[in-house]
């Protein structure tokens, strides 16, 4: 999902766990930059638990239009 840069708060949701019904809620608080692309993962102690926590696990540039590319060398 594409999102303006600045702090957001974002809701999330994973699907329950084996043997259980309801899937939980979780937000996360973000600082948003500009051409990156954030990469999110639920963080389980335990599979056989429902309880997690959202994780940010990489950040990468995206490039593209009004970006400057991590490939791009200065003439």
């Amino acid at each position: 999902m594409r999102v303006e840069p600045g702090e957001h708060v974002i809701s999330l949701v994973t699907a329950p766990a084996a043997g259980f019904r309801v899937a939980e809620h979780r937000e996360i608080r973000l600082v948003v930059e500009p051409c990156k692309r954030y990469y999110i993962v639920a963080e389980r102690e335990n599979a056989l638990l429902q309880a997690w926590k959202p994780v940010l696990d990489y950040v990468e540039d995206t490039g593209g239009k009004g970006c400057q590319s991590s490939r791009s060398r200065p003439a």
